[in-house]
């Protein structure tokens, strides 16, 4: 059976500052959408509504010479109603830190860091905690390989609920607690290609500037 009555409504928002003198970009992006979409249980109608948004700020800095370093605060939430199905809503806040250390003799030290904060879900779901690593070594002549290790989710907290929802309710899942695992890593790049003459001040390989 065919009704009519739906609507949606979308915005993206992107807004960007770079401090070239400071090496220093600030950056606020992301997007919201709202819908109504009529629908039938039997012989009742129903109006389903349902309202979702994205913000991330973002902050990238090279304070000094040999360190990279990012913030990034996030947050999402979403909410969703009908006449029959009472108002049902979650968020989620995030607090990233990403940060390089390159350091003498080729190695390079890099950690992420992740805290967050989410309400709609199970009280095990919560407060997540995530913490990611590695360190790398560059080799060769040419410094064109690499070795490293990496470890994942040291603390095994990487974990993200996922929400469906049906006509009249929702099901809930969330991604694998096992999550948690050491990597060895070897990279060759036997051919390396020259960057444009309209290069910017990002960082090669090697972790030097181009």
């Amino acid at each position: 059976m065919n009704t009519s009555g739906n609507k949606q409504l979308s915005l993206v928002n992107t807004v960007s500052k770079s401090l070239k003198k400071n090496n220093l970009s600030l950056k606020l992006s992301g997007n919201s959408q709202w819908n109504q979409m009529p629908f039938f249980n039997g012989t009742q109608k129903d109006l389903s509504r349902s309202f979702s948004t994205y913000q991330l700020l973002g902050l990238s800095a090279v304070p000094i010479k040999w360190l990279d370093l990012d913030v990034g605060l996030q947050y999402e939430y979403t909410r969703r109603e009908s006449k029959q199905m009472p108002a049902i809503d979650n968020s989620l806040w995030s607090v990233d830190i990403k940060s390089a250390l390159y350091l003498p003799k080729d190695f390079r030290i890099s950690f992420n860091i992740t805290q967050r904060l989410i309400e709609g879900f199970g009280a095990d779901l919560q407060k997540p905690f995530i913490i990611n690593g590695t360190a790398e070594k560059r080799v060769f002549k040419r410094k064109n390989g690499m070795i490293g290790i990496m470890l994942v989710d040291m603390l095994k907290q990487n974990i993200s609920p996922v929400r469906q929802y049906t006509t009249l309710g929702y099901q809930d899942r969330i991604t694998n607690r096992k999550s948690r695992f050491v990597q060895l890593q070897f990279l060759w790049e036997p051919q390396i290609w020259t960057a444009s003459k309209y290069k910017t001040e990002v960082r090669k390989g090697d972790g030097a500037f181009k």
